[in-house]
């Protein structure tokens, strides 16, 4: 059955028609004429005739609802879907309720949980502002979420305490001297003086209990901690930030007036997050490693790792400690070249001039010049030994071009300021390093731009492993994980902007963010079993483009699913989720129930 347009003259009618077989010959009988076209859409009577026979079809009234029906409602639901499962894949919400297990909280706490990270994943920013964000979401179970719930959700998750002191307990358990016995008097060493309290750097709680399950559901026979990376970064707060995390520090951000809390983070060799650590905003890294590295070795119980490291976590004690050999470590880092005077001087210092040596002397070619920009970066390594100690010299003649030609430009742009007179350089950090004094003049330190050329494409390393040269500068170079992982928290998470004022809740917001990076570790490993290569920001346009739009018509309700776009199909099959169908009749009292399951505490 179908409406016939029929012509006579100029006039045009519309004919309910329906095709029959007569005599073996298909044959069409006029069942009924419906009037002319022009007085129909004058009178609206087709549009009341269309949405009269739609109700008897769900098909068409989804297609003819759209968004001037006044109980429709369109819903994102690609992320929710992808991320849900990984969050299910990950066993993170079987980890939580175990852990809320004695706990009465009256309210979904491992679906606020979820909604913060989701929220960190697809948007990022403040607890406060996930909670206007949801509405425009279908996650089931976060309704009837509150601020003040998701707010008590983090101070649960980021409570903790401090870790007791191995020696203290040692201590703590001896016995008491009995009144009456000789026992030698012990006077305690005076304790040197420091500016302010010193950062405590062992914490445990219910964030170490996570990471450790998390570990231990990603372990396979052929997984192992041999490695980790180790790096901190700086966040700094809205506000004065908790009572012990809010301190004031070296920032990372060039926001010395805010209060921050530095953040540590701790990757396994296939560069998968391992744990999370945050202090106040004013520890120091040198101080950070060792503690980090006993809190890893205590919680995941592991034997010599090698830690790499970048060189802001070298000083004479930490390396004094790591090449401990009964309690050290295995370890490859970062060192500052013009800083330390024997690398400055017996390493770099023996060189000479790098640019003008071809070959270089005693260098190793791992990388030679780029063919195209695929290829990795031009690379060359060189071993040095100072006595018993081990240094690699890398050098990237590629990046002593950039550095050098970055250099003559401010050189010149100084010389070019020097002309308009010594004001005009105060406060330039750019400048400064290039300058002397001379007499009541500035003036451009020659012997400074031909030290400083030295540098040009250059880093040192030292290890105590006994690995070839090339293999210690390649695993130091895949530190760039580390730093990739913090770009992600500052761009594609924005774990920033942070109001809390509270130590707990800290901790909970940012541990979100940790939980954030562990999926989104995750899904890239999903696509690359599957042999996708994709971007992260196309990856989640395609899936925010995913939604279900819900029509209400009497009592029924129906969802129509938007077509999908872009990669977001092949994500889907990627990580394992299907499609929902185009349309979706639900029975009728089934949305009511599933609502009322959803605001249920």
């Amino acid at each position: 059955m179908f409406v016939r347009l029929k012509r006579v003259r100029s006039y045009r009618y519309l004919q309910l028609v329906e095709s029959i077989r007569a005599d073996d010959k298909p044959r069409q009988r006029v069942l009924a004429t419906l009037g002319r076209v022009e007085e129909l859409k004058a009178e609206g009577s087709i549009d009341a005739l269309v949405r009269s026979l739609s109700k008897f079809s769900p098909n068409a009234l989804a297609l003819i609802a759209g968004e001037a029906a006044p109980d429709t409602q369109a819903l994102t639901i690609g992320p929710v879907l992808i991320f849900q499962r990984l969050w299910q894949r990950l066993k993170l919400d079987q980890i939580l309720k175990e852990l809320l297990r004695e706990r009465h909280f009256g309210f979904a706490v491992e679906r606020a949980i979820f909604l913060c990270v989701l929220h960190r994943i697809c948007w990022g920013g403040s607890d406060r502002h996930s909670h206007q964000w949801k509405g425009d979401y279908e996650i089931a179970g976060v309704s009837q979420l509150s601020l003040h719930q998701s707010y008590r959700a983090m101070a649960w998750l980021g409570q903790a305490e401090p870790r007791k002191d191995k020696a203290a307990a040692e201590a703590a358990a001896q016995p008491t001297p009995v009144e009456g016995t000789q026992t030698s008097a012990v006077v305690p060493a005076k304790p040197k003086s420091t500016r302010g309290p010193t950062p405590n750097y062992r914490w445990h709680g219910l964030k170490d209990q996570i990471e450790k399950s998390l570990w231990v559901e990603r372990q396979d026979l052929f997984n192992n901690l041999s490695v980790v990376f180790f790096d901190t970064t700086s966040l700094y707060f809205e506000g004065a930030g908790g009572p012990s995390l809010g301190q004031r520090g070296h920032s990372k951000d060039s926001r010395p007036d805010l209060a921050q809390v530095v953040v540590g983070v701790v990757l396994d060799g296939q560069g998968e997050p391992l744990c999370c650590e945050m202090w106040p905003g004013n520890a120091a890294d040198v101080k950070g490693l060792i503690p980090v590295l006993e809190n890893v070795r205590e919680r995941f119980g592991i034997g010599r790792v090698c830690v790499v490291a970048d060189r802001g976590f070298i000083s004479k004690e930490t390396l004094e400690k790591l090449e401990n050999k009964e309690d050290g470590w295995d370890f490859i880092l970062g060192v500052r070249m013009r800083a330390s005077k024997e690398a400055r001087d017996e390493v770099v210092g023996k060189l000479g001039n790098m640019a003008e040596a071809e070959p270089r002397k005693g260098f190793t070619v791992v990388h030679g010049e780029r063919k195209n920009s695929k290829d990795p970066s031009p690379l060359e390594v060189k071993e040095v030994w100072v006595d018993q100690r081990r240094y690699v010299v890398c050098y990237n003649p590629e990046q002593a071009r950039k550095d050098a030609a970055d250099r003559s430009r401010i050189v010149e742009a100084l010389r070019a300021t020097l002309k308009q007179g010594d004001k005009a350089l105060v406060g330039n950090k750019g400048f400064r390093k290039y300058l002397r004094v001379e007499g009541k003049h500035f003036e451009v330190d020659e012997a400074k731009l031909k030290q400083e050329a030295r540098y040009d494409g250059l880093w040192v390393l030292r290890t105590n492993l006994a690995l070839p040269v090339a293999q210690v500068a390649l695993r130091y170079k895949e530190l760039w994980m580390v730093e990739r992982l913090f770009r992600d928290t500052k761009t594609l998470l924005k774990t920033r902007p942070v109001f809390h004022k509270r130590d707990e809740t800290i901790r909970g917001h940012v541990f979100c963010t940790f939980l954030g990076l562990v999926l989104l570790k995750e899904l890239d490993r999903s696509l690359r079993a599957a042999g996708l290569d994709l971007e992260h920001h196309e990856v989640m346009r395609d899936l925010k483009a995913l939604q279900r739009m819900r029509i209400d018509d009497e009592g029924k309700v129906f969802w129509l699913r938007s077509q999908v776009q872009g990669c977001c199909a092949k994500v889907f099959r990627a990580v394992g989720v299907a499609l929902p169908p185009l349309l979706t009749l639900e029975p009728e009292g089934k949305w009511l129930k599933k609502r009322a399951a959803d605001e249920s505490p």
